[in-house]
């Protein structure tokens, strides 16, 4: 790194291991350790675990609403290490309203700026940002709003241990649907249920379940209406189980068939996480098919398109669904494992000016 052997600055969310969203961030920032001296770490939340050996990490506390609080203790916190970094780098997680307010900083201090931002929606403070940035590094090409030579994807970021832990093939036709995320309108649930409804009422050994909570107050209200719409004296095969740690994610994999998914936005971590783990996988998100399918798709669309995968599941030979599953386990292992990512995102930090 220019100036600083081996040094970095981190801006994210969360080093909760336990989040429901950014659990990811810590292990990302552990596994970037292995390969440095020294990382600071500016977390938003408040701190759940301590700083270790080379890993140093401080929190804003930032809360929502809090707008002029949240900005003087942002500043009270990073612009001690931003100096400490003069002439370093700077690796912004998925921060892109903390990356704009540092962005002028890092200019002036001379420290090379990347912000990772992985999410198709437009964001004013992505857009105000870019100028400043060096780099915006993301998943896949469709998962950036912005399209502009400092734009840079490097897949996602899986750790291939999970591949380890698979105890158990599904069934094939699936029986045993799941989906994991958060419980937000943005991830189509209703989409889900509705698709699967004509395969339940011919088969009523089918089922579904979803891991997962509310994520904002908008998405509690949301969630609510749907379980009263979907309760289970209407729907017994209609499962909500709650909030999933990461620890938990292979069992409970592996105690399902298939993983069902219409999320309209980048490609998702849990989306992966269910190919790496040989499930079954059914999904209408637009970057998951075109680079497992190489097929583009209108949203309205989506609903249609989850019943067509699903009619091809049912009514292919399992051997036809068994070697899509290999297939796409092989790409996603080679596009997306925690490895190559954290290689390619410490070349794009470590290349000269």
């Amino acid at each position: 790194f220019p100036s600083h052997d081996k040094n970095l600055l981190v801006f994210n969310y969360s080093m909760n291991e336990r989040s429901q969203v950014f659990s990811h961030q810590s292990r990302i920032v552990m596994k970037l350790a292995s390969h440095l001296d020294s990382l600071d770490v500016v977390t938003a939340e408040q701190l759940t675990s301590p700083s270790s050996s080379n890993v140093h990490i401080s929190s804003t506390n930032w809360i929502p609403g809090r707008n002029l609080r949240n900005v003087v203790d942002f500043y009270r916190v990073s612009i001690p290490l931003l100096i400490k970094h003069r002439g370093g780098v700077v690796f912004s997680h998925m921060t892109e309203v903390q990356s704009l307010l540092i962005s002028p900083i890092c200019k002036l201090l001379r420290i090379r700026h990347f912000l990772w931002y992985a999410h198709r929606s437009e964001s004013i403070f992505l857009s105000l940002a870019y100028p400043f940035l060096n780099g915006v590094i993301t998943s896949t090409k469709g998962s950036c709003p912005i399209d502009g030579k400092k734009v840079k994807a490097i897949g996602q970021s899986v750790d291939l241990e999970l591949t380890s832990q698979i105890s158990r093939i599904p069934s094939i036709p699936p029986r045993s649907w799941y989906h994991v995320g958060r419980l937000d309108p943005s991830k189509n649930l209703e989409l889900i249920i509705n698709a699967l409804v004509p395969l339940y009422q011919n088969d009523s050994t089918i089922n579904l379940h979803f891991y997962g909570s509310p994520s904002s107050e908008e998405a509690v209200e949301y969630f609510n209406l749907l379980r009263s719409k979907y309760n289970v004296s209407n729907f017994p095969w209609v499962h909500f189980h709650g909030q999933l740690s990461y620890t938990e994610l292979v069992e409970v994999s592996n105690s399902h068939d298939g993983f069902i998914h219409a999320f309209w936005g980048s490609l998702d971590k849990a989306l992966l996480e269910a190919i790496l783990l040989k499930r079954v996988v059914v999904s209408a998100n637009p970057e998951y098919l075109w680079e497992f399918r190489g097929q583009r798709l209108h949203q309205e669309n989506q609903l249609a398109e989850l019943r067509g995968q699903l009619l091809k599941v049912y009514g292919e030979k399992p051997s036809s669904t068994q070697k899509q599953i290999d297939d796409d386990f092989r790409l996603a292992k080679e596009n997306h494992s925690l490895d190559n990512w954290i290689t390619e995102l410490l070349l794009i930090l470590k290349a000269p000016m």
